[in-house]
């Protein structure tokens, strides 16, 4: 890493208000002490700069490339108010089939119309599962508060 260089966080941040910050990019300034780096957040003028751990970026081209996700947990609101949650790797195909052909779920054959209301990206099958059984065993009050908490 050196000083004109275009850097990312690659780090998971410890407070929410720099989660915003994980898909900017970054250019480096100086190097004001031995484990810091002096940066100015890319496409901001007049900038505004961080003093940060070197140990917190990555030189873009080094940079690992996103994965896109293949399998998505999604929530829809049924007619009766009420809501379904499941895995899929096509959400708009499995939208589709729980309106309208017996591929939908039991539950929501005799609830339809259903609405989509959230979804969520994973890097696969076994990440989805795991998400979906956690969030189905949060109460309703709480799974609507995830999902607007999300928007």
């Amino acid at each position: 890493m050196k000083v004109g260089d275009t850097v990312k966080l690659i780090t998971t941040p410890t407070v929410d208000w720099m989660e915003k910050y994980l898909d900017k990019t970054f250019e480096v300034v100086d190097f004001p002490t031995d484990s810091g780096v002096h940066i100015k957040m890319t496409g901001t003028d007049p900038g505004w700069f961080w003093i940060v751990g070197k140990d917190n970026f990555v030189v873009v081209e080094d940079a690992p490339e996103p994965v896109a996700p293949e399998w998505f947990l999604y929530v829809v609101k049924c007619a009766d108010d009420t809501l379904y949650t499941g895995i899929t790797t096509d959400v708009t195909r499995r939208l589709h089939e729980h309106n309208n052909t017996a591929k939908g779920a039991k539950y929501t054959k005799k609830r339809r119309p259903v609405a989509l209301l959230h979804t969520v990206g994973y890097e696969d099958r076994a990440s989805a599962s795991q998400a979906e059984s956690k969030f189905k065993k949060l109460s309703r009050k709480q799974k609507l508060s995830t999902i607007n908490e999300s928007r």
